[in-house]
């Protein structure tokens, strides 16, 4: 018996950090490993991109949808795990995701849990990454991948 859509997309959520919906033409960046069953809390828009969505649990943000451009974007990166990279500036550590190199004309700081979105142009567009700064809410392990 042939399984319907929803049925094999739930046999593989959260497979992939990074996943890309073509039907649906939106990606998805998992910042922390959820069952299918699960329910979210809450999911905004965030303030300043209404192409991308934040996906709460417990008050703890979980994960990012990203549609139009964003999506676009991000959908080369699908099916890859452990994408942040940890850094270190200041004394202080953070893990950093970006789509590219380069540096950020406008940042957005979500304040609840310290999370700064980045973009390349000065009016928010053009997401190009995330910086995750208060790393105790996070397992490495599942954003960075093994380290010595």
């Amino acid at each position: 018996m042939k399984k319907d859509y929803f049925e094999d997309y739930a046999d593989n959520w959260n497979e992939s950090q990074v996943t890309y919906d073509s039907e649906a033409e939106a990606g998805y960046l998992n910042l922390v490993k959820l069952s299918w069953d699960e329910i979210l809390d809450e999911c905004i828009e965030l303030d300043v991109n209404s192409d991308i969505t934040l996906d709460f649990k417990d008050s703890k943000l979980v994960g990012l949808e990203f549609f139009g451009s964003t999506a676009e974007a991000i959908k080369h990166w699908a099916d890859n795990n452990h994408v942040f990279k940890k850094e270190k500036k200041n004394g202080h550590t953070y893990y950093v995701f970006k789509l590219s190199e380069g540096e950020a004309q406008s940042t957005f700081r979500l304040e609840r849990q310290n999370i700064i979105f980045l973009f390349k142009q000065d009016d928010y567009q053009k997401f190009f990454g995330i910086e995750i700064h208060d790393i105790q809410d996070y397992e490495e392990e599942y954003l960075v991948g093994h380290t010595c």
